[in-house]
Parts: C-alpha cells; structure tokens; sequence
C-alpha cells in the first residue's frame, strides 16, 4: 500500500472514529434475554450492533475499565457468548473506551472501536472484528494491531 493510501486510510479510520465518538449508537441499547451484561458488575451496554455479520443486532459490553484493561463482551442474537480483554493506558480507565460499531473491513457485520490511549495529538484505537466464531483485532492497514492517528503527522509532504 503507498504512503498516500495508508495515509488516507488511517485518517479515514480516525474521522469516522472521531465522528462515533461524539453520536449516539445508531443500535440504541434495549434489554434482553441476550443481554451482554447478565451476571456482570460495573458493565455497560454500548452498541445492538450486528457483530457476527448474520443480519441480527447482537448485545455488546464493556466492563472492568477501572483498571489497565477493559473487558468486551458480545452476545449474539442466537445466544453464543464471545468476550475479549483489550489493554488501555491508565489515564484514559475512567473513561467509557467504547467509540462506536462501524462497518470498516468489508468482511460482513460490524467491527467495534476501541480507544486504547490518548495523548495531546495521537489517539490510538483497537478495532475489534469477529473471526471463526471469535472476538480478535483487526490489524491496520499497515499490519499493526493499533489504529493510530496523529493530528500532527504530514505524511507524503516535503
């Protein structure tokens, strides 16, 4: 991939990560038998997206963010539970990490936005996708397991 379309790409992912951010979920939260947060404390409803791309909204959690990772868990609409750990920076642990279900890879159902770390410019994010029946990080354009952007990087000028 150039450098122009892998900057492109990145700077695609971390608009529509910026624009998640500030919306309400398109798949407003309602409970269900299938709901991601029976049995959890401290867990928090954040999408009724459809994550394992079979055209039902599923129930997707985040919970335990009080520490330096943060739990995700999916329960489809056909009941399979399916949960991951994603580590994120201290300073961002009082935070609800969760930025939004967007369709990104092409590949059916929605992936899930993580932020993992903020600094004064750079934001990077985990990109959670469903695979063989499992919760797994979608690598970024250029094969890495974080989803950076830097408001502050002029790639491919001068």
């Amino acid at each position: 991939m150039s450098a122009a379309r892998r900057t492109t790409a990145l700077a695609t992912i971390g608009a529509a990560a910026t624009l998640l951010a500030g919306m309400p979920s398109a798949q407003a939260s309602t409970t269900t038998s299938d709901d991601a947060c029976s049995g959890i404390s401290g867990c928090e409803i954040v999408s009724r997206a459809d994550v394992d791309g079979d055209g039902q909204r599923d129930s997707v959690a985040v919970h335990g963010r009080w520490s330096s990772s943060v739990g995700l868990r999916v329960v489809t609409a056909t009941g399979e539970v399916m949960s991951t750990r994603t580590p994120i920076s201290a300073h961002i642990a009082t935070e609800n990490p969760f930025y939004g279900a967007a369709r990104i890879d092409g590949v059916a159902g929605y992936e899930l936005v993580l932020m993992t770390s903020a600094g004064a410019h750079t934001f990077e994010h985990r990109v959670i996708t469903v695979r063989g029946g499992e919760l797994t990080t979608l690598k970024d354009p250029v094969n890495r397991y974080r989803w950076v952007t830097d408001s502050s990087v002029w790639s491919g000028y001068g």
